[in-house]
């Protein structure tokens, strides 16, 4: 059954939780010896790919990159533009964790690159998507996108996490939400109304 948010909740602390839970999924589903294989180039299905890259993409990166089980794994951060490349750099590394091999394990590049490179036939073994609706005219159709042309599929052994928000449903003063809970009218609330 999926997860619900069922009490609003600080940020900090969902952030946290939601970086946690995400670290564990990939954990479980990445086997002993893809997990300390060689890094590989963007184009190889070993790569594990990050889809948009704010704050929680960003500390997942972080925290991807410095874990013991992702030692030998390349993480690519997927944006919308370069634009915030630099700033997503910085935020990752840190004087004292920051070095040329740990450096390299991120790459950082752009949904249209990355596509580019996907109509070849490759693909990413785990894929989390955590791109927030804002950025899209049709949400549905980029996860899709995500799930059909970088996922390598469950064929291919790996993961494909979508990161959501209980912000579609009508929770108010802190009442439970679960999924039988109703959603915001879509025209009300065209923000939300992209993730239903």
């Amino acid at each position: 059954r999926p997860l619900t948010a069922s009490h609003f909740i600080p940020s900090r602390t969902v952030t946290m939780a939601a970086l946690r839970l995400l670290s564990t999924l990939l954990l479980m589903s990445t086997s002993a010896s893809r997990a300390f294989s060689a890094p590989q180039p963007i184009t190889s299905t070993s790569d594990l790919a990050i889809v948009g890259c704010g704050v929680l993409g960003t500390s997942l990166c972080k925290q991807l990159l410095s874990h013991p089980d992702f030692a030998s794994r390349t993480v690519t951060g997927i944006t919308k533009s370069t634009g915030r490349h630099g700033a997503i750099r910085e935020q990752v590394f840190n004087a004292k964790e920051s070095g040329d091999e740990l450096e390299k394990r991120l790459v950082l590049t752009t949904m249209e690159d990355v596509l580019s490179q996907s109509e070849s036939g490759r693909s990413f073994t785990d894929v989390v998507f955590c791109a927030p609706p804002s950025g899209f005219e049709d949400y549905p159709s980029a996860v899709k996108q995500a799930a059909t042309q970088l996922w390598s599929g469950p064929d291919g052994g790996g993961s494909f996490v979508f990161t959501s928000s209980g912000g579609v449903y009508e929770g108010v003063d802190g009442e439970t939400v679960t999924e039988e809970s109703p959603t915001l009218d879509p025209e009300k609330n065209p923000r939300q109304g992209r993730m239903i």
